[in-house]
């Protein structure tokens, strides 16, 4: 979900026995059986500790496809909120956390996303853990105090000031992992906050669309994971723990449509979790590939970046989001990729380096 703002073991047990001995035993005597004892059961397999699990489910409303990510901040409940690589900072309901223990601040935040969406509130500190992973200490977080719309855009789907298709599909917030900086101060990746350890980069993996789940991997194992192609990222300065920020919405996207360029063939943009459709920058597009606003049953997108990926997509003869459903935009210069793509291959954030990886599945 862009912000409009900015560019977005095994198990391991003990069996005892016990020894049987007689000093009364004599060659001629058999030896005594052992007393029988119970085996005991295998305790459950301990969370690893740079591996989150996540769930990939359906918005209510038929929007497409999200990624659900478990938290518990300033030790909450848990509760899910939407990986989203598109924008940055984790931003949370304040209504859903009775329990968190945060600090609250004077700050006031508002931020504007796709369709005129605004979440307002305040700058907020509190302790984060992701499954069993956990930030280093506390870290800034958006507390949304309520849900607006642009002045502009006054039917947009915060209208009536909730957030159903969010709430009824399990998430109270949004986990903005981009590898930006942030665009307010002290509000950044929580995942360039984790232990040092694990904080060098992480990999996106998902069971693909027909799939209900998936992982993230943090640290030098997701950075070992061998198969990948990689791209370069814009340098960006730095975050606000000193590590580098790279530029992921600055990415070069190249796309053809029925194996003719675009024209312009190529724009900026962006990887997107938080997207459940892609969005393409296609003014001269010829007409009978566009059906209103999207592109056409039967049609084949070509989509390449680099030589690191590259990749079709043929549009079925219904459209579905977060699979074949491409909308055409003739106003901005540059394109969404959205939760499609992670559905189709691991994706990898070196943080150090600068890159972005991709594997096919």
């Amino acid at each position: 979900m862009t912000q409009t703002t900015t560019r977005r073991a095994a198990t391991l047990f003990a069996l005892t026995s016990a020894l049987a001995c007689s000093s009364e035993t004599t060659p001629s005597e058999p030896a005594p059986e052992p007393p029988a004892t119970a085996r005991p059961a295998d305790p459950p397999p301990t969370p690893l500790a740079n591996r989150v699990d996540i769930t990939l489910t359906d918005y209510v409303d038929g929007a497409g496809k999200l990624l659900r990510v478990p938290v518990s901040i300033g030790g909450s409940h848990e509760v899910g909120v939407l990986l989203d690589t598109g924008s940055d900072g984790l931003r949370v309901f304040a209504h859903a956390l009775d329990d968190a223990a945060i600090e609250l601040g004077d700050q006031a935040i508002v931020v504007e996303f796709g369709g005129g969406n605004r979440m307002a509130g305040h700058l907020a500190t509190a302790e984060l853990s992701i499954g069993e992973v956990a930030t280093a200490g506390p870290i800034g977080i958006h507390w949304v105090e309520s849900l607006e719309c642009a002045p502009d855009m006054p039917s947009c789907d915060f209208a009536q000031g909730t957030a159903p298709f969010f709430e009824d599909s399990g998430i109270v917030g949004i986990l903005g992992v981009s590898t930006r900086p942030g665009a307010t101060a002290g509000l950044e990746s929580p995942f360039a906050q984790l232990d040092p350890s694990l904080s060098s980069g992480f990999l996106i993996h998902t069971d693909g669309f027909e799939g209900a789940s998936g992982h993230i991997l943090f640290g030098p194992d997701a950075l070992a994971e061998e198969g990948f192609t990689e791209l370069a990222l814009p340098a960006a300065g730095s975050l606000g723990t000193g590590r580098p920020a790279w530029a992921d919405d600055r990415l070069e996207l190249c796309f053809s449509v029925d194996g003719s360029a675009l024209d312009p063939a190529c724009t900026e943009g962006v990887f997107d979790t938080g997207a459940s459709v892609d969005i393409v920058y296609a003014p001269n597009l010829p007409a009978e590939k566009n059906a209103g606003g999207a592109l056409a049953p039967g049609a084949v997108l070509g989509i390449e970046a680099g030589g690191a990926f590259n990749f079709d997509v043929t549009v079925g003869a219904v459209p579905t989001p977060s699979l074949d459903l491409v909308f055409l935009d003739a106003y901005e210069p540059f394109a969404i990729l959205g939760i499609g793509a992670f559905l189709r291959h691991d994706v990898r954030y070196d943080l150090t380096l600068g890159t972005i990886g991709f594997r096919a599945h």
